[in-house]
């Protein structure tokens, strides 16, 4: 699983102006949102400084090659 940590957070009250105008956005973006403060509180031993085995990263490999494969692009581990 990998974690964008250069993500934005928006504020309840940005969120709330934002569904005025745009609801589907809001809804999209808060859900994101939850999805990324729960990967990154599961990333905490990352954040403390550990290394990630080389299970972790294929897993992560793989779930990137599934995302380039969709525009022909491609990613492989080379250990």
């Amino acid at each position: 699983m990998s974690v964008k940590t250069d993500a934005p957070f928006y504020t309840e009250a940005e969120l709330d102006a934002l569904e005025a105008t745009d609801p589907v956005a809001a809804v999209r973006i808060a859900r994101e949102q939850l999805l990324l403060q729960k990967q990154l509180a599961q990333s905490v031993g990352v954040a403390a400084g550990e290394l990630p085995t080389i299970d972790q990263l294929q897993a992560v490999i793989a779930e990137v090659r599934q995302i380039l494969a969709r525009d022909g692009g491609d990613i492989e581990f080379v250990g």
